[in-house]
């Protein structure tokens, strides 16, 4: 029997930061921390290092309605993928990728973060990827951002 919960017990942030990593589309920072490992992804803070990174954050995402027979609410949680990178072309080539694979790849997706199950019925209003300059800092790094919404529900 499927039990579902009417609030997430992690941020969206948090699963769509999973969701990626399980997609292949980024990996897990080192254990250390220390260790620079391009395209490690990260939720909520972004580190210095490395120079190649996907951060995701939660953003307000919209309510859709609610339901005739138990005035459940209807709503899809806001995140925005934001990717940093050492070279335009690389950061834009690897944002279109993330654009495309949410856009194509995501239909009734599992998600687990520890004894936590989601399902993630579909990802939607995904914006282009939108180049947002370079950083002040010396390094003068790439950044791109991808905004879009999904309707999550937790399982378990």
């Amino acid at each position: 029997m499927l039990t579902i919960t009417a609030n997430l017990s992690q941020s969206p942030a948090a699963i769509i930061r999973q969701m990626l990593i399980d997609l292949g589309l980024g990996v897990n920072p080192a254990p250390d921390g220390q260790t620079a490992i391009p395209w490690s992804v990260f939720h909520s803070q972004e580190p210095d290092r490395p120079d190649e990174c996907i951060t995701v954050f939660t953003t307000e995402g919209t309510d859709d309605g609610r339901s005739m027979h138990d005035g459940d609410l209807w709503h899809h949680y806001g995140f925005q993928v934001r990717l940093r990178s050492r070279d335009d072309k690389v950061g834009y080539a690897k944002g279109s990728l993330i654009r495309n694979t949410l856009a194509k790849g995501v239909y009734m997706r599992t998600v687990s973060i520890g004894t936590s199950v989601y399902q993630i019925q579909c990802i939607a209003k995904i914006r282009s990827v939108l180049p947002i300059g370079k950083e002040a800092s010396a390094t003068k790094r790439a950044l791109f951002t991808i905004n879009a919404v999904f309707w999550c529900i937790q399982t378990s």
